[in-house]
Order: C-alpha cells, then structure tokens, then sequence
C-alpha cells in the first residue's frame, strides 16, 4: 500500500514528538493582564463553583481550572499557526471552550459547536464571560453542521470527537461540507492500544504483523475503552488515512503522540 507508507513517512516518531513538547514555551493564561488580589480571589471562587472540570486551563497568572486533562499542552501538539488573524474557526465538540478561545486569542473569528449546552455553571460560559470572548456557541451536532445553517469555515477543528461517534464517516462528511481549507482531527488510534480478547491494550503489530498496513477499525460495545461507554470506535493509522480521504479531504501532515494521532488535511 503507497498510500500507507507515504503516510508514516510523514508522521514523526513519538520521540520526536515528545522533544518538541519539551522544548515548547508553554502558552500564556487566557487573561494575562495583572489582576488584584481581590480580583483573583473571585475568579478561584468562580472556578469553584463549577460542578465539573475535565481540562486544565490557566484562566489568569497562576490560576488554573482543577481539570485533569492539560488543554494547553494538548492544544500545541496540533501545530496551529501562530496567527489566525482573518480566519474563520469551528471548534466541533467545544466542551468547556479552550481550544476555542485559544484560537480566537490567536485573531481567529470563532464558532464552537457542542451537543450539551454550556449553562450558566459551566466551564464554558464562565470562561466566556472572565475573558470577555466574542466567540459565539451553537447548541448543534456535527451531523447537522450545513454552510446554510452556520456558514463555511477556512479551519475546521475535530479534536477528540470522532471515536465518541456512531457514524463517524457521516459525521467527517458533515465537517466537509462547512470546511473550505484545513480540516485538523485528533483522534485515538489503535495501532499502539489494540484490547485484545482479555481485554488488554496490546500493539496491533503483536496480534497480527499485517494488520498495522490494513485499513482498521476497532469497534468498543461496551466500555472497553478507557471505561468509557461513549467511545465507539478506534480506527488504526490506515483505517483512519482511508476515511478521511473518502470524505473529501486530502491528509498532509501526521502527528503521531503514542496512541493518538492529529491529522491535518485540505478540503478538496
């Protein structure tokens, strides 16, 4: 398969990968202007008041959200431009807003998309709010994304969606038709994370050396992943290659992290 050894000639190791975080800066709070102390205490409080936080994020110098995800640090191993100065961002599957927001401090002009609605206790409208962000929130799914209904976009974020979907190609299809440059998806893969018949993460190499070449997906009935009964699927690096590419889009770039992966692709 061409395609599928042109595609690991384009994916960093994981080494490489994670020399690059290392020497990254890490990216500055959402609110960097200096803040009083009267004015840090109310923003902690506020933080508290919020049921549930699934990322870290430094909202101002030295104050951060109690999520267990670090949002940032996963933000810079998508490889985003510096400057979105002028372009058109959807954020599908928002959640609590980071990645969002991070782009709009970037100069893009943003949409977030989500199918639960960010109430007045939750991340997303306090982070809204604290920063004073023009980014506005569409209470929608990816199935019913259409350039009628909320416009074309020059970036198109996917960014741990697509194994929580039940139709994943029809949900990358729905992407497509609002997307008019980049598409970037980060996804789980199951080249490195295989569950075996035990129920065991195992490379996929170990069960068969010819699978990791062919086109793969990994269907979780249950919660067989991460105990989570959310996610459905996780394609290998070839399945996941093939399905973007019959949903019109043209992978250009591979970044490999372990068992994940980020794709960025043109809209063709």
């Amino acid at each position: 398969m061409s395609f599928f050894r042109s595609l690991f000639k384009k994916t960093p190791s994981p080494s490489t990968e994670e020399n690059k975080e290392n020497i990254a800066p890490p990216l500055p709070p959402l609110i960097k202007t200096p803040l009083s102390s009267t004015e840090e205490e109310i923003i902690r409080s506020r933080i508290a008041e919020i049921p549930y936080w699934f990322h870290k994020i430094e909202i101002a110098p030295g104050i951060f959200t109690p999520g267990a995800s670090d949002a940032p640090k996963k933000f810079q191993r998508f490889e985003l431009p510096d400057d979105l100065t002028g372009k058109r961002v959807l954020d599908i599957g928002c959640f609590e807003g980071f990645f969002s927001f991070e782009c709009e401090r970037r100069g893009a002009e943003v949409v977030a998309v989500d199918v639960v609605e960010p109430g007045p206790k939750s991340g997303f409208s306090l982070i809204h709010e604290l920063i004073g962000s023009k980014s506005t929130f569409h209470f929608t799914s990816i199935y019913d994304l259409t350039p009628e209904e909320i416009g074309m976009f020059d970036i198109v974020l996917c960014l741990g969606v697509i194994y929580h979907l039940r139709h994943p190609l029809l949900g990358l299809e729905r992407a497509r038709s609002v997307c008019k440059d980049l598409f970037v998806v980060e996804t789980q893969i199951c080249d490195k994370y295989f569950i075996n018949a035990e129920g065991n993460p195992t490379d996929l190499t170990k069960v068969a050396p010819a699978l990791a070449q062919m086109p793969m997906v990994q269907f979780y009935p249950g919660n067989e992943l991460n105990r989570d009964s959310s996610n459905w699927w996780s394609p290998n690096l070839a399945a996941l290659d093939g399905m973007l590419r019959t949903s019109g889009f043209q992978p250009e770039k591979y970044i490999q992290n372990g068992i994940r992966a980020c794709v960025h692709c043109k809209a063709i």
